[in-house]
Protein backbone atom coordinates (compact mmCIF):
# COMPACT_ATOMS: atom_id res chain seq x y z
CA UNK A 1 0.00 0.00 0.00
CA UNK A 2 1.30 3.46 -0.87
CA UNK A 3 1.61 6.26 1.62
CA UNK A 4 -0.94 9.03 1.33
CA UNK A 5 0.66 12.47 1.41
CA UNK A 6 -1.15 15.79 0.99
CA UNK A 7 0.07 19.37 0.95
CA UNK A 8 -2.74 21.85 1.61
CA UNK A 9 -1.91 25.55 1.57
CA UNK A 10 -4.19 28.58 1.84
CA UNK A 11 -7.38 26.55 2.07
CA UNK A 12 -10.74 26.68 3.78
CA UNK A 13 -12.12 23.38 5.07
CA UNK A 14 -15.54 23.93 6.57
CA UNK A 15 -18.96 22.52 7.36
CA UNK A 16 -18.19 18.84 6.71
CA UNK A 17 -20.56 16.22 8.10
CA UNK A 18 -17.67 14.42 9.83
CA UNK A 19 -14.08 15.68 10.19
CA UNK A 20 -12.47 18.55 8.34
CA UNK A 21 -9.18 16.67 7.91
CA UNK A 22 -8.85 13.00 8.93
CA UNK A 23 -5.49 11.24 8.83
CA UNK A 24 -5.54 7.46 9.28
CA UNK A 25 -2.96 4.70 8.96
CA UNK A 26 0.33 6.22 7.90
CA UNK A 27 -1.17 9.20 6.03
CA UNK A 28 0.82 12.44 6.10
CA UNK A 29 -0.36 16.01 5.58
CA UNK A 30 1.21 19.44 5.57
CA UNK A 31 -1.39 22.12 6.24
CA UNK A 32 -0.42 25.80 6.17
CA UNK A 33 -2.33 29.07 6.31
CA UNK A 34 -5.70 27.27 6.34
CA UNK A 35 -9.02 27.83 8.10
CA UNK A 36 -10.66 24.65 9.37
CA UNK A 37 -14.06 25.72 10.66
CA UNK A 38 -17.49 24.46 11.70
CA UNK A 39 -16.97 20.76 10.98
CA UNK A 40 -19.43 18.47 12.75
CA UNK A 41 -16.82 16.29 14.48
CA UNK A 42 -13.09 17.14 14.54
CA UNK A 43 -11.37 19.94 12.75
CA UNK A 44 -8.37 17.60 12.43
CA UNK A 45 -8.37 13.96 13.57
CA UNK A 46 -5.11 11.97 13.78
CA UNK A 47 -4.97 8.20 14.14
CA UNK A 48 -2.52 5.31 14.08
CA UNK A 49 0.87 6.36 12.65
CA UNK A 50 -0.30 9.46 10.78
CA UNK A 51 1.81 12.62 10.63
CA UNK A 52 0.67 16.23 10.65
CA UNK A 53 2.56 19.42 9.90
CA UNK A 54 0.33 22.37 10.82
CA UNK A 55 1.54 25.94 10.37
CA UNK A 56 -0.18 29.31 10.87
CA UNK A 57 -3.69 27.89 10.59
CA UNK A 58 -6.98 28.43 12.40
CA UNK A 59 -8.99 25.50 13.76
CA UNK A 60 -12.19 26.75 15.40
CA UNK A 61 -15.92 26.24 15.92
CA UNK A 62 -15.74 22.48 15.36
CA UNK A 63 -16.94 19.95 17.92
CA UNK A 64 -13.30 18.97 18.58
CA UNK A 65 -10.34 21.04 17.42
CA UNK A 66 -7.28 18.84 16.81
CA UNK A 67 -7.56 15.44 18.44
CA UNK A 68 -5.87 12.07 18.55
CA UNK A 69 -7.98 8.93 18.00
CA UNK A 70 -7.15 7.26 21.31
CA UNK A 71 -9.11 5.95 24.26
CA UNK A 72 -7.76 8.78 26.45
CA UNK A 73 -9.27 11.34 24.06
CA UNK A 74 -12.71 9.75 24.34
CA UNK A 75 -12.72 7.25 21.48
CA UNK A 76 -13.68 3.83 22.94
CA UNK A 77 -12.44 2.00 19.82
CA UNK A 78 -9.26 4.08 19.63
CA UNK A 79 -5.80 2.81 20.42
CA UNK A 80 -4.03 3.20 23.74
CA UNK A 81 -1.24 5.34 22.25
CA UNK A 82 -0.53 7.49 19.22
CA UNK A 83 2.44 6.33 17.14
CA UNK A 84 2.41 9.25 14.70
CA UNK A 85 4.01 12.68 14.81
CA UNK A 86 3.04 16.34 14.89
CA UNK A 87 5.12 19.39 14.00
CA UNK A 88 4.09 22.97 13.48
CA UNK A 89 3.84 26.42 14.99
CA UNK A 90 1.79 29.58 15.18
CA UNK A 91 -1.69 28.01 15.08
CA UNK A 92 -4.93 29.46 16.43
CA UNK A 93 -6.97 26.60 17.91
CA UNK A 94 -9.92 27.94 19.90
CA UNK A 95 -13.69 28.04 20.42
CA UNK A 96 -14.28 24.36 19.61
CA UNK A 97 -17.41 23.24 21.47
CA UNK A 98 -16.07 20.11 23.23
CA UNK A 99 -12.30 20.54 23.31
CA UNK A 100 -9.58 22.44 21.46
CA UNK A 101 -6.71 19.93 21.74
CA UNK A 102 -6.62 16.38 23.01
CA UNK A 103 -4.35 15.59 24.69
CA UNK A 104 -4.17 19.08 26.14
CA UNK A 105 -1.37 21.52 25.35
CA UNK A 106 1.46 21.57 26.30
CA UNK A 107 2.11 17.85 26.18
CA UNK A 108 3.03 15.25 23.60
CA UNK A 109 2.45 15.14 20.68
CA UNK A 110 2.16 18.95 20.43
CA UNK A 111 5.54 20.65 19.91
CA UNK A 112 6.59 23.84 21.69
CA UNK A 113 5.17 26.83 19.80
CA UNK A 114 2.39 24.76 18.21
CA UNK A 115 -0.12 27.37 19.38
CA UNK A 116 0.22 31.04 18.56
CA UNK A 117 1.50 32.98 21.58
CA UNK A 118 -1.41 34.30 23.62
CA UNK A 119 -4.07 31.77 22.51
Amino acid sequence: MEDTHAIIIGCSVKENVLDGVGLWGNARAKVARCSILRNHLSGILLANESSLELFHSEVSRNSLGVTIYTKSCGFPKGSQTFAGSVVGKGNYIYDNSREDLCPSYPSKPWPKGFLKEGT
